[in-house]
């Protein structure tokens, strides 16, 4: 598939189907595993500043950790698995 950037994803979000009111509820959540934990995207929305996506982190250390984060702090494998979830 190549580099994904955010741009792409955008546009993606843009264009969904199941985007009502500027917000798209994964069902079932996006997965994506990392080298040391996975993250779980449950919601994208714009909102006035951007794009923010709602995270959970599950680190099996640390347990799990939950926060919205700006679209810009996702990295690549992220951003590629985010895009594939909104094809």
């Amino acid at each position: 598939m190549g580099i994904v950037t955010i741009k792409d994803v955008i546009k993606s979000f843009e264009s969904h189907p199941f985007n009502v009111n500027n917000r798209i509820v994964f069902k079932p959540e996006v997965k994506i595993k990392r080298e040391k934990d996975t993250i779980y995207i449950s919601e994208m929305k714009k909102v006035k500043l951007g794009y923010i996506v709602f995270v959970e982190v599950y680190n099996p250390k640390s347990g799990t950790d939950k926060a919205p984060m700006s679209i810009s702090s996702l990295d690549q494998r992220s951003l590629l698995g985010l895009s594939l979830a909104l094809k």
